[in-house]
């Protein structure tokens, strides 16, 4: 294996969540009858950020995934399954 010069670089793309993760999330939200900022608060995250995951428009972060693995043990076997959709590439320019 030669070895990395400075003209490589390497870019890492998180693939947008399985929706397993956010359905069983807004699902307790639903059957909760949490509001947004009720649910940001369970995951310990910004009202804000929770929407635009929420809304597919951003990727959960360590963050949220800290929240989920600590206020709902029953979803920690959905981070592992979230977390092996990180897509690493390289390519060199």
């Amino acid at each position: 294996m030669k070895p990395l010069t400075k003209n490589h670089v390497t870019i890492t793309v998180v693939v947008m969540p399985t929706s397993d993760l956010l359905d069983a999330l807004r699902s307790i939200q639903r059957a909760q009858e949490w509001s947004d900022l009720r649910m940001a608060r369970e995951l310990g995250i910004s009202q804000t950020m929770w929407t635009l995951v929420r809304g597919g428009r951003r990727n959960p972060g360590n963050k949220l995934l800290a929240g989920v693995d600590a206020r709902f043990p029953d979803l920690r076997a959905l981070i592992p399954l979230f977390l092996r959709q990180t897509v690493t590439t390289s390519r060199v320019a």
